[in-house]
């Protein structure tokens, strides 16, 4: 299936400072390294609490190379030709600032509600980007999504300690952590880095 909409997301802007979290638990899907599973594991989670009668969203933190939306089957073969990052809080956050409704709609599939870059980027667009811009992203995708009322809020963290990760987790402030490793012992070395973050 392949997604279509305008080439620049509707909204953007800072996340509301006194925000509630978006769902009764955020769960992070974290990583040491790249090419684990990680991505794998946090759809599997979010599909099996569904199963349960929870409301479920998926959020794909990794903005550099999100791989939820290949893996429900949506791609978006248009590419964006720009996306506006930032936009003066006074001017409001939101599509209706009356209504205070925020700007994104998450994407439903498979009975979640998802989100990520992927959906707002061409399938084979590369986000060429500092960490200090990338906050803004995840400042839109994390705060400003219609999520509605959420048991769950699973999220696949991009792999490493690094800025991103840092981030996500102070603005989500996760009521759980799921770590995914292989055998390997660089593997195990780069999770315990992960727990310590």
């Amino acid at each position: 299936m392949e997604l279509g909409g305008s080439s620049q997301p509707a909204f953007t802007g800072e996340p509301d400072p006194v925000r509630p979290p978006p769902a009764q638990h955020v769960v992070v899907v974290a990583s040491g390294k790249g090419g684990v599973g990680k991505s794998t594991v946090s759809l599997n989670l979010a599909l099996a609490l569904a199963e349960r009668a929870n409301a479920v969203g998926l959020l794909d933190a990794d903005v550099y190379a999100p791989d939820i939306p290949v893996m429900v089957n949506l791609t978006r073969r248009q590419h964006t030709k720009g996306w506006l990052i930032y936009r003066n809080p006074g001017l409001g956050m939101h599509r209706n600032p009356r209504s205070r409704k925020p700007a994104l709609d998450p994407v439903e599939r498979f009975g979640l509600k998802v989100m990520s870059a992927g959906f707002l980027l061409g399938e084979d667009q590369a986000l060429s980007l500092p960490a200090s811009s990338a906050y803004f992203i995840l400042n839109q995708l994390a705060g400003h999504v219609d999520w509605g009322q959420l048991d769950y809020l699973i999220v696949d963290l991009p792999p490493g300690t690094a800025d991103v990760q840092q981030h996500v987790v102070s603005l989500l402030q996760p009521s759980g952590a799921l770590i995914v490793v292989t055998p390997q012992d660089l593997a195990h070395l780069d999770a315990k880095k992960v727990i310590a973050m």
